[in-house]
């Protein structure tokens, strides 16, 4: 007979086992966030005295772990699997508005100019205005000074009015990418709605189609969790993780703690991988290369999303066993010709 407290003693085990993985996963975030601070202690202080007063203060306006994008540039990172029309200024182009009021009130949408008259007009509302931000993005790249006209997003939810017990906002872009942002961001000082922006000349133009016409911005946040594109909003009491954050992307992303990752749901190998990822944007030289591997990489998730993953599963097996045919034949071929010229001169 099995000892008496022999299932309980299995489960406390199990749990030890999860327990200590959990630590192990933090212990290396950590580690990890150590070395990456000392290298840029070691960047911005230099190896000496000598050279630290010749090298200036980091910039306070730069988050731990960011660099400044060379010449301003302002990267572009998107799931974009081709160039679809997108004009906010259009008649077709409407925000569909979900959680407004009660549990039962329908979804609302809004077009571009309805979005701008309520907005104005709202009673806390302090009107569409111009905002200087800076944004960051996972990628460890930094634009500074980013001039946007549109209005604060605690004031477009003052006009919204959605439900009050909600705590996520959810968003869905005509990409296929989502995002999820708590409501504390959501109401922070910081976090804008946008339409447009201001060139080096103080005009206002149009925010570019390759970051999204109309966008979240959440500077508080790292860049993917403002959506591009936007066409649905949901204000939820229920959380339902993102496009990054189901693939292991932090729930929170705050720049200031430098949330990239959660680490009790990525491989060890994705913060080295954001780096190497970081430093390919930063380059002029490897920039299309970065953004050609992570577009491809969205395409194969979005693809599997639809398809469903064990049908996908299913996929890889069969393209993987008519490889290995393709490559059994292909030897056996090298093989036989091999033999054949060997006797040849054997001969």
């Amino acid at each position: 007979m099995p000892p008496q407290g022999g299932k309980e003693a299995t489960v406390a085990t199990n749990a030890q086992a999860v327990q200590k993985l959990l630590r192990a996963k933090e212990a290396q975030r950590k580690a990890f966030l150590r070395k990456q601070l000392q290298e840029e202690g070691e960047e911005g202080q230099g190896g000496d005295k000598e050279t630290s007063k010749n090298q200036p203060q980091r910039d306070p306006r730069l988050p731990p772990g960011q660099r400044w994008a060379k010449g301003g540039k302002w990267v572009v990172i998107d799931l974009r699997t081709s160039d679809f029309p997108f004009n906010v200024h259009s008649h077709d182009w409407s925000l569909c508005v979900e959680g407004l009021g009660g549990a039962d009130t329908p979804a609302r949408s809004y077009s571009l100019k309805e979005l701008q008259a309520a907005a104005a007009a709202a009673p806390t509302a302090a009107g569409v205005g111009t905002f200087e931000q800076d944004l960051h993005c996972v990628t460890q790249c930094s634009v500074k000074g980013l001039r946007f006209v549109g209005v604060r997003m605690r004031d477009l939810i003052a006009m919204l009015q959605p439900r009050a017990d909600w705590r996520y906002l959810l968003q869905w872009g005509a990409d296929g990418y989502t995002a999820n942002v708590p409501r504390s961001e959501v109401e922070a000082e910081e976090a804008l709605f946008a339409w447009a922006m201001e060139d080096e000349c103080g005009n206002t133009v149009d925010i570019p189609y390759e970051h999204g016409c109309v966008r979240f911005l959440f500077p508080q946040l790292y860049g993917w969790k403002g959506c591009k594109w936007p066409v649905r909003i949901r204000f939820s009491p229920v959380d339902e993780p993102g496009f990054w954050e189901r693939r292991g992307g932090h729930e929170r992303g705050r720049t200031d703690r430098q949330e990239r990752f959660d680490m009790t749901r990525v491989s060890v190998l994705g913060p080295w991988a954001m780096r190497l990822g970081g430093q390919m944007f930063r380059s002029e030289r490897l920039r299309p290369l970065a953004l050609f591997a992570q577009r491809s990489m969205g395409r194969y998730y979005l693809l599997r999303d639809r398809v469903g993953k064990v049908p996908f599963l299913a996929a890889h097996a069969c393209v993987a066993l008519v490889l290995a045919l393709l490559a059994y034949h292909l030897l056996s071929r090298v093989f036989s010709a091999s033999s054949l010229l060997a006797g040849g001169l054997a001969t």
